[in-house]
Formats: C-alpha cells, sequence, structure tokens
C-alpha cells in the first residue's frame, strides 16, 4: 500500500521533469516519472497514482491520445490529469478542457502555484475516494458472508462481524498466514487482482475454525473503483453452511419472487439481459458512472436496474448482491 499520495510525471524533457519531481518530493509527495507517453501508461497501470502531470512540448494531440487511453482504461479512468504546457494555442486549450483534463498551465510556475494545483487535485480526488469507501463499508456488517479486505501489505483493512467472529486475527501479520493459506498461490493471485481493475480470481481451502477444519470457496475482487488504495475485497463462502440454509434460502426466493411476479427457470431466478449485464460489472466493483458509460444509459437507469437486481434477490445492498450471485453462480469467476 502507498505510504504516501502519489504523483505520476510523463515528459520527455528530462532535466525539467527531473525538476518536477524534486519540487514534488518537497511539497510530502511520493513522485514517479515516465520518460515516454509508453513509459508514463504502464507506470500509471502499475502504480496507479493519485495525480499524474503531462510535460507537452508543443505536439499537444500526443498529449491528448495519451489522455484519451487513460480515460478508456476502466484502472486509470478517474485519476486527476493536467497538462503543463508552452505556447498552447485557445483552440487547443478549448479542446483540452472539453475533453476532461483536469488543468492547463504554463510551464513556468512558481513553486508555490505547483504546489496549490498539486495539493488541490489530490485532496479532491482522494476525497471523494474516501466517501465511496464509507459508504462501501455501511454495508459491510449486512452481509450473510465472512467478508474482509486487504490492502497491498497484505493487512486487514476492514472486515464485517461474521468475519471478526469466524476467524482469529493477527493485524500484524499478513492477511495469508492469520488464514493458513498457502503464500505462494495467495500472492500470484493477489497480484493478478491488483494489477488488473476488472481482475477477480477464486479458489478453494481447508480454514480451521475452532480446531474443526471447514472447506471455504474464497473470491478476490479488486476494489480500485472504490478505495483511495489498492484494495481487494475477500469473500467466503462456507459450502457446509450453505448447504444447511440452502434448501429455505430457494424456497424464500421462490417465495418472494413469486409474490413480485418475477420469472422463475427451476429454482432459479431469471433476469433480463440487461440486468445481467449490470450485475456482471457491479461483481467487478465498477461504480455506476462507469457501468453507464460501458452499456451506453444513464446513471439513473443503472441505478433503477440495481435496484430491480436487489429486489428480485433480496439482497438489502449491493455488497449482498454480489454475495448472492457468486454464490449461486449466477456470474462465472
Amino acid at each position: 500500500m502507498k505510504a504516501k499520495d502519489m504523483v505520476l510525471v510523463v515528459g520527455e524533457d528530462i532535466d525539467y521533469i527531473t525538476a518536477l519531481k524534486e519540487s514534488i518530493l518537497e511539497f510530502g509527495y511520493e513522485c514517479h516519472v515516465a520518460n515516454s507517453s509508453k513509459e508514463g501508461l504502464q507506470k500509471a497501470f502499475d502504480c496507479s497514482p493519485d495525480l499524474i502531470i503531462y510535460h507537452a512540448e508543443n505536439q499537444y494531440f500526443r498529449t491528448f491520445d495519451f489522455f484519451n487511453i487513460l480515460r478508456e482504461s476502466s484502472l486509470t479512468y478517474d485519476i486527476p490529469f493536467v497538462m503543463i504546457a508552452e505556447n498552447i494555442s485557445k483552440e487547443e486549450l478549448q479542446f483540452a478542457l472539453e475533453i476532461g483534463v483536469d488543468g492547463v498551465f504554463e510551464k513556468v510556475l512558481r513553486l508555490a502555484d505547483m504546489q496549490r494545483i498539486v495539493d488541490g487535485r489530490i485532496k479532491k480526488y482522494v476525497r471523494i475516494k474516501r466517501e465511496s469507501e464509507k459508504d462501501f463499508l455501511r454495508s459491510f456488517d449486512l452481509t450473510s458472508s465472512p467478508v474482509v479486505i486487504y490492502n497491498a501489505d497484505f493487512k486487514v483493512v476492514s472486515s464485517n462481524e461474521l468475519f471478526s467472529n469466524s476467524f482469529e486475527i493477527d493485524e500484524t501479520k499478513p492477511i495469508w498466514e492469520n488464514l493458513g493459506l498457502n503464500r505462494d498461490l495467495f500472492v500470484r493471485l493477489s497480484y493478478k487482482v491488483f494489477a488488473n481493475y476488472d481482475g477477480q480470481e477464486s479458489f478453494s481451502h481447508y480454514i480451521a475454525v475452532n480446531g474443526v477444519e471447514e472447506k471455504y470457496n474464497i473470491v478476490l475482487s479488486n476494489l480500485n473503483a472504490i478505495f483511495a488504495k489498492r484494495c481487494v475485497l475477500m469473500v467466503f463462502n462456507n459450502d457446509c453452511l450453505d448447504k444447511s440454509s440452502a434448501n429455505s434460502d430457494v424456497e424464500k426466493r421462490h417465495l418472494t419472487s413469486s409474490r413480485n411476479g418475477n420469472e422463475l427457470v427451476g429454482n432459479r431466478i431469471k433476469f433480463t439481459k440487461r440486468q445481467q449485464e449490470v450485475l456482471e460489472l457491479s461483481i467487478l466493483g465498477l461504480p455506476m458512472k462507469l457501468i453507464a458509460d460501458k452499456l451506453f444509459i444513464s446513471e439513473k437507469t443503472v441505478e433503477k436496474y440495481r435496484a430491480n437486481l436487489m429486489e428480485k434477490t433480496g439482497a438489502k445492498n449491493i455488497i449482498e448482491l454480489v454475495i448472492f450471485a457468486i454464490k449461486n453462480k449466477y456470474v462465472d469467476v
């Protein structure tokens, strides 16, 4: 996990971006530099910075191409992006702002002005992320399965009450050690999830609970769309517990679905094609805005589909919906 908020500086003028890096380090931020757009994209995907500063040298549309690739990737679409340019025309400036660049500034900047620009954009970005984190965590203790969030240091960030009651956790130890997981397998799968914004991995493992070995199906999902720092959601599905309540759960869903006029195939709820698409994208942790963009519909329409999905499944919140879909194999993980 990043110890400090991070800035990525991209540009071909090595002397200038090196000097810029030194200033940013003085401001108290972590800073990475890239000497080309290609290297910049790779570092943006790898490091998940809180701000990207691109030093443009005359060929501004190359900058816009770089920016558009960032916006098209679900890994980097919401990272604030600032251009530092020389002799940019009014038309080019207007175009930059229209496509969503967060600011365009002259190359010659006072140190105080640069710090104000960096501070302002990072604080806004982190504040928005923190708000989304709080909204997400409010639903945690309402979930019917043990769930935990861990960071890139493999330490627990947050967990629900059911997880805390099921497992004894020493927060000073990495999570694989707490749960007796195979370190190499767990780290490899985690890095795949961290590196892939839409990443999701699953595996089965026996974990000792109160001296008894129980089998859990474990699903790891990337939370980069929601959390300011790189984190993974870990959901535990226990076959024994599921079987004990499976028949009653299906019966309840059947009765609820029948009362609401929902169409069933056997004991399974039938979703429309669009509902299934929204469900699959929601399970990837994508926010409503990005789901709306991907499906070419409005955010309000996405919200409506999510509400319909929760009504059909009896889920109290989006986390319950995700767990229900994974448990009952309405999606492939």
